[in-house]
């Protein structure tokens, strides 16, 4: 929480006390632009989470960074992982769904001794 509080308090995330699991609708339009831009407009697939445990914190919207473009920062090196994973999860959950290629094998085995 104390690496959380700095990326804060240097305007480099949202309010980290919450558990809200929403994001604003301009936080999803940054999130639409910028997955567009890295990876293509086929990979996203915008949500709207809701919370639904009853003592949610909904006064605030999820962590996120203030601004996704900025996939890295300059900070120490706890800063940089909290931020990177911050920012990771974001766009990841602005994603769309992973496209699985699966191979099955049949092996069978000759119970026939070799000669």
């Amino acid at each position: 929480m104390l690496v959380a509080q700095q990326l804060y308090e240097d305007g480099k995330i949202t309010y980290m006390r919450t558990d809200s699991t929403n994001l604003s609708d301009m936080a999803l339009g940054m999130a639409k632009k910028e997955i567009t831009s890295l990876y293509g407009a086929e990979y996203v697939k915008i949500r709207h989470y809701t919370t639904k445990s009853k003592g949610a914190q909904e006064a605030h919207e999820a962590i996120r960074p203030t601004y996704l473009n900025q996939s890295s920062i300059h900070g120490d090196s706890s800063q940089q992982k909290l931020y990177d994973l911050i920012w990771k999860r974001t766009v990841a959950s602005q994603m769309a769904d992973a496209i699985l290629e699966k191979t099955n094998v049949t092996i069978n085995i000759s119970t026939t001794p070799k000669s």
